[in-house]
């Protein structure tokens, strides 16, 4: 359970911006996988465990402290396919897991047009 000061460094990002430091310096066990869009890196697997830490996939922005920072709910869903008109319900994390969990919506749509042509 996290107490109320833990819970105002996640709403304000310190606390994803302590762990990415942390990571980032070699504090875990593994490093974060960071993208850069510029160089046209491929993103990383979307994963359902993404909503309990953050830090474990980056992506490379120099606005931020280290150079890399979390993807955003809507980067995120954009990954999957998810449209950017479709909302969310529930908090961020709620939102990650959604994501994770969920088919990508250009594969869904493949399976789906696959079972048609099967079954005509």
């Amino acid at each position: 359970m996290l107490d109320g000061a833990c819970r105002v460094h996640i709403e304000t990002g310190q606390l994803s911006v302590i762990r990415n430091a942390r990571r980032l310096s070699g504090a875990y066990r593994d490093r974060p996988i960071i993208s850069d869009p510029e160089r046209g890196d491929i993103a990383p697997t979307c994963v359902a465990h993404y909503a309990k830490d953050v830090s474990t996939r980056l992506v490379a922005d120099k606005r931020f402290p280290h150079g890399a920072r979390p993807y955003t709910v809507r980067e995120y869903a954009r990954l999957q396919g998810v449209p950017d008109s479709f909302n969310f319900v529930g908090s961020d994390n709620d939102a990650y897991r959604m994501i994770g969990n969920g088919v990508s919506v250009p594969v869904g749509k493949w399976i789906g047009s696959e079972l048609v042509r099967y079954f005509q």
